[in-house]
């Protein structure tokens, strides 16, 4: 494994920790679904390496699964604590297991079984938290909790240390029920047991261990599946080596492109432009109101302008409707910018694709008109860029002729050159007009560039309706399940480069899970 990939691990053991992603308040609560009660601790203790369960509970979580492996997953759940809480005003149960670990569901021959994961073992978030509600006087942590228990199989000797350092901790919790642990409750007990939860005042720790489908945390789905893909693999993009190995490249210098935004931008700005040409990462550091938000708007039409397609992701909601706000309106390029950051953007996103499927939204533009346009811009852009030339070069001649009526003292040579210096100034535009033509013409640019772009976009939009509707018919189809793994078979038909070159700008909230990208 290269060192990029064992970094890659390391990170996704991270985010899997400090995610806390899991979090079961009530195992018999609407998260948790076919919940299954195991008679014997042969599983969560390692004497069995594939565990049988019942034929006829296997059969039907196998066909959810088949269908939602990708929102829900199987788990087990050992050590229950018992009592009622209140949420938002509101009584609810409690049955919270303290450890909650990964399980596979596997079929041999019309036999099932369930094979278990003792290295990612999780400490149920909601145990704590429901203690320190209970004990109004106790301020357990989650981080003092999970280092004070031990990880992995549980067996007499870990049992023991449980109790130990639960009854340091918490001393008010009953642990004695654990020196039962190995003939743990069974369905009857425990189903006793709950309905009796709202009467008791005291708490204790139930030897119970249970199977149940749980729902995937929503930011967790699409991360940890692309960080384990990544983690295995040994060939990795460019990007990954500036992030993780930033001192092992060469950096070389390249010219700046030329620059197609229908906006002025400050040296500040195109410093940031130029970064960008020059590294594959940049970091743009600045407090608000500065311009930093504008800058990625700017920085994302010039790339939609040269054809390239844009992933926009912001840490929040807010972040990336800035951004589109700005593209939209301060860019006044409506529509070009696909904004998945809200939480009704599956339902846009759907109503916009159809709009398009159906030609509602698409304006045929032809090649030919195009391309007299980006010569348009061209010629414009070469104007400006000689009259900014000949505006400079003024610039000095007055600076220098500043200089020299200040020195002025009424010499032969001094009378000569002033006698010169007027009739050329009477022969040519004076310098404020060079500088109105300047403003007019940016501002004549800019439009041509905002027609520019719209028009390219007009045009793949077109194009792409033309010669590859399929593909937009089964994006479609995507959006249109609610089942993971037909959405992911829909997905893996879709050539996604011809859906970027129609649709090149898209605005996500990073910290959920992506239908798209």
């Amino acid at each position: 494994m290269s060192s990029i990939s064992n970094i890659i691990a390391y990170f996704k053991s991270c985010y899997q920790v400090d995610f806390k992603a899991i979090h079961i308040l009530n195992f018999f609560g609407k998260k948790v679904a076919h919940q299954l009660i195991l008679n014997s601790t042969e599983l969560i203790s390692g004497k069995l390496m594939q565990y049988p369960i019942d034929s006829k509970w296997g059969a039907e979580v196998e066909q959810i699964l088949t269908l939602h492996s990708q929102e829900k997953a199987l788990y087990c759940c050992a050590l229950f604590i018992t009592g009622k809480t209140t949420v938002i005003g509101k009584t609810q149960k409690v049955f919270a297991p303290l450890y909650i670990y990964p399980v596979t569901l596997l079929v041999e021959n019309e036999v099932y079984y369930l094979t278990f994961d003792a290295e990612n073992a999780v400490i149920n978030p909601a145990f704590p938290e429901f203690i320190n509600t209970h004990y109004q006087d106790t301020n357990l942590t989650y981080d003092e909790l999970e280092a004070a228990l031990p990880k992995g199989l549980l067996r007499f000797e870990e049992i023991f240390k449980i109790q130990k350092a639960l009854k340091q901790l918490i001393p008010a919790l009953d642990v004695t029920g654990l020196d039962n642990f190995s003939t743990p409750y069974d369905i009857n007990q425990i189903k006793s047991i709950y309905r009796k939860a709202n009467n008791n005042t005291a708490l204790s720790l139930i030897p119970g261990i249970g199977i149940g489908l749980i729902q995937k945390a929503v930011g967790s789905k699409g991360v940890l599946n692309e960080l384990n893909k990544m983690a295995a693999e040994d060939d990795h993009p460019d990007i990954l080596t500036d992030i993780f190995l930033p001192y092992t490249q060469n950096k070389t210098t390249k010219q700046t492109k030329k620059i197609l935004t229908p906006v002025t931008l400050s040296e500040n700005q195109l410093q940031i432009f130029k970064s960008y040409e020059n590294n594959r990462l940049s970091l743009v550091i600045g407090p608000p109101g500065t311009g930093k938000s504008f800058t990625i708007a700017a920085l994302a039409v010039d790339l939609i302008s040269r054809g390239k397609s844009v992933l926009i992701a912001s840490k929040n909601n807010q972040g990336g409707a800035v951004i589109a706000q700005k593209i939209e309106n301060d860019f006044g390029l409506k529509g070009v910018v696909i904004k998945t950051a809200g939480r009704s953007y599956r339902t846009a996103l759907q109503k916009r694709l159809n709009n398009i499927f159906h030609g509602l939204e698409v304006q045929k533009v032809k090649k030919s008109t195009l391309l007299k346009l980006e010569q348009e811009v061209n010629q414009l852009d070469q104007s400006i860029a000689t009259l900014k030339n000949t505006i400079l070069k003024r610039e000095a001649e007055e600076l220098d002729r500043g200089a020299f009526f200040y020195n002025y003292e009424g010499s032969f040579f001094q009378r000569i050159r002033k006698t010169y210096i007027k009739f050329i100034e009477n022969s040519r535009q004076p310098l404020w007009t060079l500088m109105t033509t300047l403003e007019k013409s940016s501002n004549q640019l800019n439009k041509k560039i905002k027609t520019f772009i719209r028009k390219r976009f007009d045009f793949h939009l077109y194009e792409t309706l033309q010669r590859e509707r399929l593909q937009i018919q089964t994006l479609l189809n995507a959006l249109d399940t609610d089942i993971g793994n037909v959405m992911q078979q829909y997905f893996d038909k879709i050539d996604f480069d011809i859906i970027l070159h129609a649709l090149p700008a898209w605005i996500v909230n990073a910290s959920n899970r992506l239908v798209l990208l």
